[in-house]
């Protein structure tokens, strides 16, 4: 007499539901791992163009990266990265890993921004308005480099109430943070909501 008996509709149900709750988890997990890497990666950029950057100023008696008169941040600092330039495409240095993949992005097109209340955008708009990199008066609280909206060579207070709004998911690419780092060298993370008024934030 045969004994054998085959699975039930009930069990085949709770084995599949068994296996889509473990796949769901498995690639919960593994999404985690991925951003979490790509944050980790994005840090270390900005840590590469930080240094990059004081080494530019020290080289050139603390003048001040620019975006006038055909000065372009991203190609000054280019010598100071050990890379070079691949004619006008935008290199790796300046690609963040969790922006919009932008193969065709040109070297004034990056993934990051440098503030533009340090750097020097623009002297004829704003002749008094910067400051060098070794006379910032609070460098712990000074931004130098960050997380912007990918084609923007620059970022101003101003400007983030916009971004929150109007752009929000090509800036807060890191789980709804922006990666940034200081002119002391310290790196960290801004998250909206934004000072209204932007003399109020704890940075600038």
């Amino acid at each position: 007499m045969n004994t054998r008996r085959g699975f039930t509709l009930v069990e085949i149900l709770a084995s599949i539901a068994v296996v889509a709750v473990l796949s769901v988890l498995l690639i919960t997990a593994t999404s985690k791992i991925i951003n979490r890497a790509r944050d980790v990666k994005c840090q270390e950029k900005l840590r590469q163009l930080h240094i990059a950057s004081r080494n530019f100023y020290i080289e050139n008696n603390n003048d001040q990266l620019a975006h006038h008169e055909g000065k372009v941040w991203t190609r000054q600092l280019v010598p100071y990265l050990e890379t070079k330039t691949d004619g006008l495409q935008l290199i790796e240095p300046f690609r963040c890993p969790a922006a919009p993949d932008r193969p065709d992005a040109l070297y004034w097109q990056p993934d990051y921004a440098i503030n533009a209340h340090t750097a020097l955008y623009y002297p004829m708009v704003w002749p008094t308005g910067n400051k060098k990199f070794g006379f910032e008066e609070s460098p712990e609280k000074s931004i130098n480099f960050l997380d912007w909206i990918p084609g923007w060579l620059w970022a101003r207070r101003s400007e983030f109430t916009m971004a929150t709004e109007e752009r929000h998911d090509e800036v807060f690419r890191h789980g709804g943070r922006i990666n940034v780092i200081f002119m002391d060298g310290h790196l960290d993370t801004l998250t909206a909501p934004f000072p209204t008024n932007p003399l109020e934030a704890p940075w600038r």
